[in-house]
């Protein structure tokens, strides 16, 4: 047996261990005009850049910074190849399953949605990887030219990589939401340009970086850049979580992997800004705070928006799976499906965001960065924000409890749309009393506390109306706590008292006996 065969043969039994996924994509998509298409015009790109771009430098290029120029050309062609093509290939491939009728078939077979979603995403990676393989020669080449620098180049490309592996992870989740034909094209054409627009922007900065390389030297840089790619690969895991959770039957638990990993983000953002305030003290930077602030706030309005307004029932398929011991469901409680179990989840990481925000402003208020009044001005703004959260969130709550016992036709959907029109109308009627001036006034006045924007700027600039509007909007959010408080401890208790069959329940089969009073010969009986 030669070499070539024992390697075929090699290579055969590990496609058997691969994802059938992974390989059933990889299959199609080396055979389809696009990647062929694709893969020739990066080479030719590639190879006019190279033959051109050399006859053009002349004898300039033993001692100019050829080496330099030729990979800019280079890596805007791996660019649009690795984020445009790449991404958009993988938002297609999902939706091609669902065109050609073939997702419904994946469902019913032993492969779970993770494994599903791993290999989309894996046969999107393959694709990557062979397109830095076609282009690789032509930045060797770029390597025995003048302006050559190795960490640069290392630099910007696996930045490159790792911004088509966000953009393929994304592509595949928005291609889930995609239920109908005038959905897919609109998500079609608006994902085309935000893959453009992402295409310029990254390029613009990875090459600006390229050319001033000095910030590679620089330690704040590479911290700054170690803090993106954690938090960026957080959100990449909990795309993947929500991915897999639209391809989940309905039966199946959709919300405790997003409401688990949605908290972990929510300690890694804010504990990050809490170890930069302790570590840098009075260099710390009030912007990042906030940046991180809003990031949270922003997350977790969503994650809770749609974990409040889901219904109650659990299945028996979730039940099933719940852990044996009262403790362990006591503590997963919150993170199960249900409305209520959400209203609970709300309020446990609106708890632990605003502890440790206000633990952040006190340590910048402590290395002497932040006076008196910004610190107490910073205090009102997050304790606002989360007084119109609760308030929001739990009216909607309670409302769509009430109104799924009232008619059976309501969905959870139909409540968040009227949720955010309320919110619209809230925020939108105070600028057209002022714009037609049906009220005389120039200011802030209360009237102007169903804007949550308006009032949560009149909270930071600490004004007269900061101890009313503080205590109208405490008491609007305790009552949306009492609406909800029965209901929560109800959906707590009903986890914990569920009786959770042992998983490793062995069934005994005893052969079958006849009745002692029964003949033992059926010919007795005659």
């Amino acid at each position: 047996m030669s070499t070539v065969e024992a390697t075929l043969k090699w290579l055969e039994k590990a496609g058997d261990w691969m994802n059938a996924i992974l390989v059933k994509e990889t299959r199609q998509s080396l055979k389809s005009r696009q990647f062929v298409a694709t893969f020739l015009l990066l080479v030719l790109a590639s190879w006019v850049i190279s033959v051109f771009g050399v006859a053009m430098m002349g004898e300039s290029i033993n001692y100019g910074a050829s080496g330099q120029r030729l990979f800019v050309f280079y890596f805007v062609v791996l660019m649009i190849a690795v984020t445009v093509i790449v991404p958009y290939g993988a938002f297609r491939s999902m939706l091609g399953e669902k065109d050609q009728n073939t997702f419904d078939s994946l469902r019913i077979t032993s492969l779970s949605p993770w494994q599903i979603v791993w290999g989309k995403l894996m046969s999107a990676l393959l694709q990557d990887f062979i397109y830095y393989s076609a282009i690789a020669p032509f930045i060797a080449f770029t390597s025995l030219l003048e302006g050559f620098e190795l960490p640069a180049v290392a630099f910007v490309l696996v930045c490159g990589f790792l911004i088509s592996v966000a953009l393929s992870i994304m592509a595949l989740m928005i291609s889930t939401f995609a239920h109908q034909r005038h959905w897919q094209g609109i998500l079609s054409i608006m994902l085309l340009i935000g893959l453009l627009t992402v295409l310029g922007q990254s390029s613009a900065v990875l090459l600006s970086l390229f050319s001033d390389s000095s910030l590679l030297q620089s330690w704040e840089f590479w911290e700054g850049t170690a803090i993106v790619v954690l938090v960026g690969l957080s959100y990449c895991w909990l795309f993947l979580e929500i991915t897999s959770a639209q391809l989940t039957f309905e039966s199946g638990n959709r919300s405790s992997g997003i409401r688990l990993i949605s908290s972990g983000q929510f300690l890694l953002m804010n504990g990050l800004a809490l170890g930069m305030s302790l570590l840098y003290a009075s260099a710390f930077d009030e912007e990042i705070f906030v940046i991180f602030a809003v990031f949270s706030y922003v997350q977790l309005t969503a994650i809770s928006f749609v974990a409040t307004t889901e219904e109650d029932f659990l299945s028996r398929r979730i039940r099933k799976s719940l852990p044996q011991r009262k403790l362990f469901r006591f503590l997963l409680a919150p993170f199960l499906p249900g409305g209520a179990r959400g209203m609970v989840y709300l309020l446990l990481n609106l708890g632990l965001c605003i502890g440790l925000q206000l633990l952040i402003v006190t340590s910048i208020a402590s290395s002497g960065s932040l006076g008196s009044g910004s610190f107490f001005d910073a205090i009102k703004t997050l304790t606002g924000v989360a007084l119109y959260i609760i308030i929001y969130l739990g009216f909607a709550s309670a409302f769509g409890r009430f109104a799924s016992r009232t008619a059976a036709n309501i969905m959870p959907n139909h409540v968040r749309v009227i949720t955010v029109l309320v919110f619209a109308i809230g925020c939108v009627i105070p600028i057209i009393a002022k714009a037609m001036e049906f009220l005389r006034w120039r200011e802030y006045s209360l009237f102007e506390i169903i804007n949550p924007f308006a009032t949560i700027i009149e909270l930071a600039d600490d004004n007269s109306w900061t101890g009313p509007i503080l205590l109208i909007l405490g008491v609007f959010a305790l009552i949306a706590v009492l609406l909800n408080l029965k209901a929560m401890v109800h959906s707590i208790y009903e986890i914990v008292a569920i009786k959770a069959a042992p998983q490793d329940t062995t069934v005994t089969i005893e052969p079958f006996q006849l009745p002692e009073d029964s003949p033992s010969d059926p010919l007795a009986e005659g």
